[in-house]
């Protein structure tokens, strides 16, 4: 049903669609039609952030996100600026698109919804011996205009290079061999995959790297969670990245989220 109300609703919304990385316009009724050529080696899909911002579908999906987190835990997210509250992001992709190699911005708690098709997930736990190996580089968000707050960590190779009879049949996490995936790159590491259907949310740790690949069309909705296990190293990650040291641990001793988040904000010049 809410496959239908969201292709309802923006069936005339124009769209970025990339096609091997290029990028055109084009209205979200036609991406169906375009995605069906998507393969491995032509992949389509489409990233959509802040589409459903303060509309009743989007609601929806958050109450629906939410629902797997205990009610009393805080998304400090929304006591954030506006200007640099993390959006959800509709994702479309055609079969055989795969997401970057990558680890997520912010140190936030991603958490992903997949409203239609099938994707695999791989996991592989971060550390600075793996980060080197698969030569992570940071990639700063542009998301935030001049603000930079937040960046987050990508690789330049794939876990998807061979796919064809390495596919999970469960969600349940699989423990599996990187060097089964990717002999090449001797990942002597345990990677966890599990195979996402409709309905299914995936929660991803601040501390995984992580993969998709959609073995048919899918549309899913990411979207990120700062609970009171995640502020503390967000907000470290933005002091971080704005150059400020920030005594985290004292910055907690008192006052509540407001004034914790308004007397950090403006320390590293930001409005509150």
């Amino acid at each position: 049903m809410l496959t239908s109300e969201f292709t309802k609703i923006y069936s005339s919304t124009l769209i970025p669609i990339s096609t091997s990385g290029q990028i055109t316009s084009h209205p979200l009724s036609s991406f169906p039609h375009l995605s069906s050529h998507s393969t491995i080696t032509n992949p389509i899909s489409s990233f959509n952030e802040g589409l459903l911002s303060s509309t009743p579908l989007g609601l929806d999906l958050t109450l629906i996100r939410d629902s797997v987190f205990d009610e009393d835990d805080l998304d400090w997210f929304s006591l954030f600026p506006e200007e640099i509250r993390p959006e959800d992001c509709m994702i479309l992709s055609g079969s055989g698109a795969s997401s970057t190699f990558h680890r997520d911005p912010f140190e936030w708690t991603g958490t992903s919804l997949l409203l239609q098709g099938e994707k695999i997930w791989r996991f592989i736990k971060s550390t600075p011996k793996i980060e080197q190996l698969l030569e992570m580089e940071s990639v700063v968000s542009e998301a935030w205009g001049d603000l930079d707050v937040s960046a987050g960590y990508q690789s330049p190779h794939t876990l998807y290079k061979r796919v064809d009879s390495f596919l999970p049949a469960t969600f349940t996490p699989t423990p599996s061999s990187g060097s089964d995936l990717r002999p090449d790159l001797n990942l002597d590491v345990e990677c966890y995959e599990v195979l996402q259907k409709p309905g299914d949310i995936i929660i991803i740790p601040k501390d995984w790297i992580h993969q998709t690949y959609s073995i048919n069309d899918t549309i899913s909705c990411a979207s990120q969670r700062c609970g009171i296990g995640d502020v503390k190293s967000v907000l470290g990650h933005m002091a971080e990245r704005v150059g400020v040291e920030l005594n985290i641990e004292e910055e907690f001793e008192y006052d509540d989220a407001e004034g914790i988040l308004g007397r950090v904000f403006e320390s590293f010049g930001i409005e509150y």
